[in-house]
């Protein structure tokens, strides 16, 4: 993989994760608003599943993509969390990781079977957002 990977992948592993780490922080600012206290999210607020598998996905996607499945994937999820009453009412918390896993190898599949082109579908969102 070191050999035959082209530079700019080390641009969008860079972008990547330090859009993790401003989510990240951002989640932690809200529980330090919210609480009053810093305190400890992780195994508490958000699971090491939830950060395992963003880690993964960052590690696989180029940002656009990689920001594209993780805004669609959040939005998807809260829609399903507002539908479904069990969810709603969960002291355990909403299977985040789980749920964007289910998503993502979906997502995958429909790429691999040529349903669905990701680079094709964020070129055309782009151009006609911007102009």
């Amino acid at each position: 993989m070191q050999e035959h990977r082209p530079v700019i992948m080390d641009e969008q592993l860079a972008i990547n994760f330090l859009f993790l780490f401003l989510q990240f922080g951002v989640l932690l600012l809200y529980f330090k608003i919210k609480t009053g206290k810093w305190g400890q999210i992780m195994d508490q607020k958000m699971g090491w599943g939830d950060v395992v598998f963003l880690v993964c996905i960052a590690l696989y996607l180029p940002f656009l993509s990689f920001f594209a499945f993780y805004v669609v994937s959040l939005l998807i999820i809260l829609v399903l969390t507002a539908c479904l009453p069990k969810w709603r009412m969960s002291t355990i918390g909403i299977p985040l990781a789980g749920c964007q896993a289910l998503l993502f190898a979906l997502f995958l599949l429909l790429e691999k079977l040529k349903v669905l082109d990701w680079q094709t579908l964020l070129m055309n969102a782009i151009n006609n957002f911007v102009f």
